[in-house]
């Protein structure tokens, strides 16, 4: 876009939406009628709608086909695969088109976004709104949830392996850790310390030891380098597998053991999730297509197991073993360009193994994935190793 005062009102138009979207997801009861409203998703698909349509007439002439084409991929594969599932079973279930909704519109509303911005200025500036609203919502968070009572089960519990229960405890712990990654390439160090600490303050596990390991490692991370091809195609096997692993962590023999050699239930460690991942397995929903276990969750209404808290099995279960193979290959392929990208995705994969990070809740922090790894790419293409498809 050439025009400086419709670059202005587009990159309005994109921080409203997104501000909307954190406000709704991160700061609990405080912003509650945006949630109930749905604001968040009339906004985006107004957006992908407004935006979008011009961009297809010309789409043979847009940037980051390849990052698109590939997530489309992902999300058609487990929508084919879920559809024949429904055929044999003769039964078609709309929230099946709910579960698609969330897994394209993240990868749209950023292509959209780039294809009108792609100036560095617009994209680092649509981070920094992004930084200082999770900040902000963060805050909010706390504020509903602060009491000394709190704070003192806070500094008592403190722990990286048993359960936690923090006055700070947030989902925004993600936002943070892939933040961070961000501002350690721009050299932010203000911004590098709060990401930091209010990751950490955040919370949750998987985070927090990332916020460590990346703050010691990041300096010996090749930045503009293509990722080795047998360590592309071991993460395509491993996380292909790690459902099969996580589904035999659930069994009664693995409980046993891990009692015996921990003096802990798997059940305590893993906060309940087991027990998620067991009642599922007792009413029989493998192999129904996408959106059959959160649609069955939600429907059994119980406070704290509204989803199976581990995407990729949910993935494995609904899709199967191929489904979950497709997937993976397709994310990782868009993240083979350089180590940063590929660091993000595997962060994320890490994420869906042992939390809910796709659908309802989690569009944020797909927009953010998908944004910093474009972004990524972004600067490696300035080096011309890497050519649009």
């Amino acid at each position: 876009m050439k025009n400086k005062k419709s670059e202005i009102f587009v990159m309005f138009i994109f921080c409203i939406t997104i501000i909307t979207f954190i406000l709704s997801e991160y700061t609990g009861n405080f912003f509650s009628v945006l949630e109930s409203l749905k604001v968040k998703h009339f906004l985006i698909i107004a957006v992908i709608i407004l935006f979008g349509g011009f961009l297809l007439k010309k789409y043979q002439y847009t940037k980051y086909r390849y990052e698109l084409k590939y997530i489309l991929k992902a999300a058609f594969a487990l929508f084919f695969i879920s559809i024949i599932f429904q055929l044999i079973n003769f039964s078609f279930k709309l929230y099946t088109i709910s579960e698609i909704y969330y897994l394209i519109v993240p990868i749209i509303f950023v292509w959209i976004f780039y294809n009108y911005l792609s100036d560095e200025r617009y994209l680092n500036k649509f981070l920094d709104v992004f930084f200082y609203t999770i900040t902000i919502a963060f805050f909010i968070k706390f504020y509903e949830n602060f009491s000394i009572s709190n704070i003192m089960n806070t500094i008592r519990s403190f722990s990286l392996t048993g359960i936690s229960s923090s006055a700070f405890e947030s989902g925004a712990a993600d936002i943070y850790a892939l933040l961070l990654v961000y501002y350690l390439y721009r050299k932010d160090k203000l911004k590098i310390c709060i990401c930091a600490i209010l990751g950490f303050l955040s919370s949750k596990r998987q985070a927090m030891l990332f916020i460590i390991l990346i703050l010691i490692a990041y300096r010996f991370i090749p930045k503009n380098k293509s990722v080795n091809k047998k360590i592309f195609n071991f993460s395509v096997i491993f996380f292909t597998i790690m459902p099969i692993i996580i589904d035999f962590c659930t069994t009664n023999e693995f409980a046993i053991w891990f009692y015996n050699k921990f003096s802990m239930s798997i059940s305590e460690f893993s906060m309940t999730r087991v027990d998620i991942v067991n009642i599922i397995k007792d009413a029989n929903l493998t192999n129904y297509g996408l959106g059959t276990i959160t649609n069955f969750l939600e429907i059994r209404d119980v406070a704290g197991q509204l989803n199976m808290h581990s995407d990729l099995l949910r993935l494995y279960m609904e899709c199967t073993i191929i489904g979950v193979f497709l997937y993976i290959k397709c994310y990782l392929n868009i993240a083979k360009y350089n180590y940063l990208s590929f660091m993000l995705m595997i962060y994320f994969f890490f994420g869906i193994s042992i939390n809910h990070l796709i659908g309802p809740g989690s569009i944020t922090v797909l927009i953010l994935l998908f944004f910093l790894i474009l972004y990524f790419n972004k600067e490696l293409n300035k080096e011309g190793k890497r050519i649009e498809k």
